[in-house]
């Protein structure tokens, strides 16, 4: 882009100083182009903010209307433009000159001085010259070199930017910007840069050399189990040490609006002589800094976890937090690096980093699963690690900014606490801690408080040892007479289901009904009356022998009937029979659309539902179930048509014959997996037998039973007793009935009066007291052995 007119140095300054204001620019950033500027004296200011894309054109265009507009609003003339521009500049500049800290800057703005035109701020030029010895470290924009330097002959490490990557101007940025961020951040835990410079085109800088091992190579030193895990954490509180001397250059950088942005144990170099070092701000950012992306793929496929990603997100997947995972790099702010300190914490309490890739799981996949899913808490991965600095750990790394610790020196004072043996603002201490910490400072008191306590809970626990034995012998073998004859009910229940399941398969592989069909094929009126009547014949007679059924059906796929039995009317003994041609009915095709999809020998078991039919004797009886089988031509895939038995659930059941069950006169409950019931002592409270047709519920009765009737609840059987279960012992337990359906099941329930079960152990209750004081003699001896020793193992810590 070139501007159609070279604007006035004035226009420019005032173009700079609109740009600081709004902090749409930084002081870097500006200093960088003003450098520029200086060197290339054929193009404006403008021309080069636009190039190196800090504004665009039209940016620089709608400042310069709106400049006009202001003038022409001021002074009603545009020949007093320059005038008026002069006192703008000096208003902008009063506002932000005091907010500038760079010299070049704050000279251009406030003197309109390019870099190298002040003689104030001028830089002695030193020629330092450095032995290259060997590389020993490789990273994504540069290499670092072990060097010599000349002069005053010491070591130094030189950080260069790869020849490759040094022509890209962004890359080239990042790479100077991290220099600059890292020499302006003056810490002790904080590696020095000595001298920024280039050789040829490639940039480099120099540091201090630091000799040692990595933070993450300590945490790797301590024993381990075949898993990995940690053996015991050995020289925690070492470890600790590191941490705060890392929470110390954190915070100080937060001080100076800085932040790290991948915090992890391989930025972390621990000296031999105990000396700890900040390392790798490539990724840091000032807070008042404009974010600049590079036009790279947010996610690459690294070899190691260890990279950093580069993109639309920065940092390590091994120890990013989730925002940083979602791509929101302007968003990013101090709470970034909370969570980076509690992934370090995290690696030194289970020897593992927190976001780890797993098998088959691209960079995407565990991207995604950084951004919705915390790591597992550090005692589930080690057992050994302290709850408080765990309890510490899961604050820092809590997914949502706004709930981990409001800054690092928050973090750091837990940290000091916890060291302290001092109760931590985010862990309560087991009431066992607190206690000890009492029985400290009261020594004697606590021996005779502990001296009785501990004979009293031991004469209760005999107490409650032996009535328990008691009972529980009692109450197991009463449960076992529950549980047999629960299972008595649900083999009587499933036995009546396989039978319907092998009558339906029968009924639908009639060989009388290949008969017909081929009769109805050929149109053969007599024939089909004949295979008709045979047919029906055959259903009657199965309908008679069992008289469970209410109905028998067999249609057509197009809904014609074939043959329809009922007992409904007429009774059991004399079933009606209607073989008519009719067209059945769209509401009993649809109950019988499930037989049109079954396989070869396939019988579907319907849900248990109520069928209002005028003439039932008992409204109980108009609960029913559906077994549906399809009706197939021989050598035909395609379902001919389907028939039907239709069974009344109370006679399957069986319910009149159902009272109490041998001595333990347990009364028996039977519901759907819904909960409604079907078999009830109260007659009123079963499915359809209420006006509404909905009944009562067996979960709303005994709550205790809810989980039988959860979804996705894998467990098929319950023991209550009181007082959970009121006054009665009940067990009930599932009946799947549908095969390879799991959600379709009856609830069988006994329950029984707890009083029968507890009339054994009570007349035995007499020998309770002599055990009990015999038990108590000799714990009080045993608790004073006990307390004495317990004092002083407090003491000695």
């Amino acid at each position: 882009m070139r501007t159609e007119a070279t604007p006035s140095l004035e226009m420019e300054r005032l173009f700079a100083a609109g740009l600081l204001f709004q902090r749409r620019v930084t002081e870097d950033q500006l200093r960088d182009v003003l450098t520029d500027r200086s060197n290339d004296g054929d193009h404006s200011l403008i021309d080069l903010m636009v190039d190196n894309r800090i504004v665009s054109e039209e940016d620089w265009q709608n400042f310069r209307d709106s400049l006009r507009r202001r003038i022409l609003s001021d002074s009603g003339t545009p020949q007093s433009e320059a005038t008026d521009i002069h006192k703008l500049l000096n208003l902008a500049v009063g506002k932000i000159v005091d907010q500038v800290t760079d010299f070049d800057v704050k000279a251009f703005l406030t003197e309109g001085k390019l870099p190298g035109n002040s003689e104030i701020g001028q830089h002695f030029d030193a020629t330092v010259s450095y032995e290259l010895i060997r590389e020993f470290a490789s990273g994504g924009l540069g290499s670092i070199w072990l060097v010599r330097e000349d002069q005053i002959q010491r070591d130094l490490a030189l950080k260069r930017m790869r020849p490759e990557v040094a022509c890209h101007p962004e890359l080239r940025r990042r790479f100077l910007r991290e220099a600059r961020i890292t020499g302006e951040l003056d810490h002790p835990n904080i590696v020095t840069v000595h001298v920024l410079g280039h050789q040829g085109n490639e940039p480099f800088y120099t540091m201090r050399l630091l000799k040692g091992r990595t933070l993450a190579e300590v945490i790797q030193d301590q024993p381990r189990t075949r898993k990995g895990i940690p053996r015991k954490l050995r020289d925690l509180n070492r470890l600790l040490s590191i941490f705060r001397d890392v929470c110390n250059a954190v915070a100080y950088a937060h001080s100076q609006s800085t932040i790290h942005r991948d915090l992890k144990p391989s930025n972390v170099m621990v000296g031999d002589y105990g000396e700890v070092s900040l390392l790798d701000w490539g990724l840091a950012k000032r807070l008042d800094e404009h974010e600049h992306v590079l036009p790279t793929s947010s996610v690459t496929e690294p070899s190691s976890l260890e990279l950093t990603i580069s993109g639309t997100i920065v940092g390590s997947p091994s120890h990013m937090s989730p925002e940083q995972a979602s791509g929101q790099i302007e968003l990013l702010g101090p709470a970034v690096d909370v969570y980076g300190l509690g992934a370090i914490l995290y690696s030194i309490l289970t020897g593992r980093d927190p976001h780890q890739r797993m098998g088959g799981e691209s960079a995407e996949s565990m991207i995604s699963r950084i951004r919705n899913t915390p790591p597992p808490p550090p005692r589930k991965i080690n057992p050994a690690a302290p709850p408080g600095l765990e309890a510490i750990c899961l604050r820092a790394m809590a997914m949502r900014p706004s709930d981990r610790y409001p800054s690092v020196t928050a973090l750091m004072e837990d940290i000091d606490l916890w060291l302290g043996d001092e109760p931590i603002s985010v862990y309560r201490e087991s009431f066992t801690k607190r206690v000890a910490r009492w029985s400290v400072r009261r020594r004697w008191l606590s021996q005779f408080i502990g001296v009785f306590f501990v004979a009293l809970a031991i004469t209760a626990a005999t107490l409650s040892t032996y009535y328990w034995v008691a009972t529980n012998a009692l109450v197991e073998r009463e449960l076992r007479e529950l549980r047999d004859t629960t299972n008595y009910v649900s083999m009587s229940l499933q036995r009546n289901i396989d039978i319907c399941v092998q009558d339906t398969r029968v009924v639908s592989e009639f060989p009388v009904l290949q008969f017909l069909i081929k009769a109805r094929q050929k149109q053969d009126v007599k024939q089909q009356r004949q295979w008709t009547d045979l047919l029906a014949s055959s259903l009657r007679n199965i309908v008679r022998v069992y008289e469970i059924y209410v109905e028998g059906l067999i249609v057509t796929r197009e809904g014609e009937n074939i043959v329809t039995l009922s007992t409904r009317v007429s009774g059991d003994d004399h079933p009606r029979i209607d073989v008519s041609p009719a067209k059945v009915a769209d509401e009993e095709m649809e109950r019988l659309r499930p037989a049109f999809t079954l396989p070869p020998d396939g019988v579907f078991v319907s849900r248990p539902y109520i069928e209002s039919s005028v003439g039932m004797r008992d409204r109980r009886s108009s609960v029913v179930m559906d077994f549906l089988a399809a009706v197939r031509e021989q050598d035909h895939p395609r379902p001919y048509g389907a028939t039907a038995l239709k069974v009344s659930f109370a006679k399957m059941v069986n319910w009149d014959d159902l009272g109490p069950q041998g001595p333990l006169s347990a009364t028996v409950y039977i519901a759907d997996e819904t909960g409604h019931y079907l078999a009830h002592p109260d007659p009123l409270r079963s499915l359809g037998a209420t006006n509404d047709g909905e009944g009562s519920l067996m979960q709303e009765e005994f709550p205790p039973l809810s989980p039988l009737f959860e979804r996705g609840n894998d467990r098929d059987s319950i023991f209550i007793r009181p007082p959970e279960s009121g006054d009665e012992v009940i067990y009930a337990s599932k009946l799947h009935y549908a095969p390879g359906d799991h959600n379709r099941y009856f609830v069988i329930g006994m329950a029984m009066p707890y009083h029968e079960v507890l009339s054994a152990p009570v007349r035995n209750s007499r020998f309770i007291a002599p055990i009990t004081l015999g038990a108590t003699a000799l714990l009080i001896v045993l608790g004073l052995v006990f307390a004495q020793t317990v004092a002083r193992a407090a003491h000695r810590q």
